[in-house]
């Protein structure tokens, strides 16, 4: 077995102790948004992050980290595209979709 499948199975170990659903997700996305990036408006579910000017390209990296420690997920390089995490709505959605793929 080799360190990002071992890394792998870590995450899948905690994800099972640690139940989210997609509401208590999106709180934290927020909290950290609002914490991190001073946003002070509430963020539109659909709203782009990199067009809205929130968050800009080291941001984002900001936003990946947090994502991959707060819930307990791996990112790959080809996940790292708009379709995944220029949204409140569109980031929540990619999360749930990895912690389900992790077996939580």
């Amino acid at each position: 077995m080799d360190a990002t499948q071992a890394n792998a199975n870590v995450h899948a170990a905690q994800l099972r102790h640690d139940p989210m659903t997609p509401e208590d997700i999106e709180r934290r996305i927020r909290t950290f948004m609002r914490a991190t990036f001073f946003v002070m408006n509430d963020l539109p579910d659909g709203q782009s992050f990199l067009e809205s000017g929130v968050v800009d390209s080291t941001g984002m990296i900001e936003l990946v980290e947090f994502a991959q420690q707060a819930f307990a997920i791996v990112i790959d390089d080809s996940e790292l595209v708009p379709e995944n995490l220029d949204s409140l709505s569109r980031l929540t959605a990619f999360i749930v979709r990895k912690r389900l793929a992790a077996g939580a």
